[in-house]
Formats: structure tokens, sequence, C-alpha cells
């Protein structure tokens, strides 16, 4: 697979998710009629007669190549979080359950060698592999594997609870906000009389 950057595979992986459901439209067939040209103060042209209706048919050539495509970005993508989308989406597609990792040791292995990706000289697999783990610090949905991926990236525990709760976060802040501004306010007043 060709490098490219994390954004662009990302959109390659959503392009192919649309295929995997693709379709085949078959439009309906039918025939004029004549009609009973008029009836009292009414007239009308002739009827349409419908042989075969639409229908629809799983594409089921699209659908196979797209499997194989999102199979190839599972199999050999330069991105893990690339891989981990790929493979969630063909799960979800073939009615598995997510990822086929209940017990969520596929994604704890891609963490760990993302972590031993980390102690590379090589500037350009550091930098992947930190885009990487903050993708993942971003959308895992289990709270212990966010934290054990911020502590890989470095992050501050207050960093990673300010993440894991926002809006108390965003309540707190905007109340220290108002406490400090009217606390100022009402400093400067003291000293202006």
């Amino acid at each position: 697979m060709p490098s490219q950057t994390l954004k662009k595979a990302l959109k390659e992986i959503e392009k192919l998710e649309k295929d995997l459901d693709a379709e085949i439209y078959h439009e309906s067939t039918g025939h004029f009629e004549e009609g009973d040209r008029s009836c009292g103060s009414f007239h009308w042209e002739d009827v349409w007669v419908v042989d075969n209706a639409a229908y629809t048919e799983p594409d089921v050539g699209k659908r196979e190549a797209t499997k194989q495509k999102l199979q190839k970005i599972c199999d050999s993508s330069e991105w893990y979080s690339a891989r981990y989308i790929a493979h969630g989406r063909l799960s979800w597609k073939l009615r598995n359950v997510f990822w086929n990792d209940p017990d969520g040791s596929k994604i704890e292995n891609f963490i760990s060698e993302l972590k031993d990706l980390l102690n590379t000289n090589d500037k350009r697999i550091y930098k992947r592999a930190r885009q990487d783990l903050k993708y993942f610090f971003r959308n895992l949905c289990n709270d212990n594997q966010r934290q054990k991926v911020g502590k890989i990236l470095g992050y501050s525990d207050l960093r990673i609870w300010t993440y894991e709760h926002p809006i108390t976060t965003t309540t707190t802040g905007i109340a220290s906000a108002v406490a400090a501004s009217g606390l100022g306010y009402m400093i400067y007043q003291y000293l202006t009389r």
C-alpha cells in the first residue's frame, strides 16, 4: 500500500464502507394501454401498466471486491488506526461481534506494538506511531485503554481526566472564570473608591 496520510487512509475506508452495501437497481418495465378516453366530463390519456416492478439486488461482485480491499488494509496498512477501523467495518458488516475482540486483546496488542515503535530512531515511524496513538486516545471507548494510551503519549493524569469528563471540565472552567472575574471586579471596585 502506498505511503499516505492517516486522513487519506480513513477517507478511503469511509468510501469503501459505502460499497459494502452496493446494490444494482433494475427499473420497472411496462407498456401503455389505451384507456377509455372519455367518461362524462372526464377525459384521460393512455394508462401505464407495470409488467415488472422495480427492484434492487446486492451487487455481489462489488461487495466482494470491497471486502478484499478492506481486508488488505487490515493486513498491511502502515496506520494501525486504519487497520483497526477497517477491521471494525468488516466485522460489523459481516454481523460479527465488533472486532471479534471481546476481551480487548487485539487492541492491546496494537497499543503494545505502537509503544515499541516510539522507541525507534526513524522520525517517520515515530510520527506515525504517535498519530495512531493519538487517534486511539480520542476514539477508544474503554477508559482503561485510553488511560494506558494517554500515559504512553506522556499525558498527565489531569489531561486524561479532562478528556474523559468534558462536561465536568467545561462547567468547572466556566464557574472558575465567573468567580475569578467577579472577585477581580470586587477588588477593582474596592481600590477605586
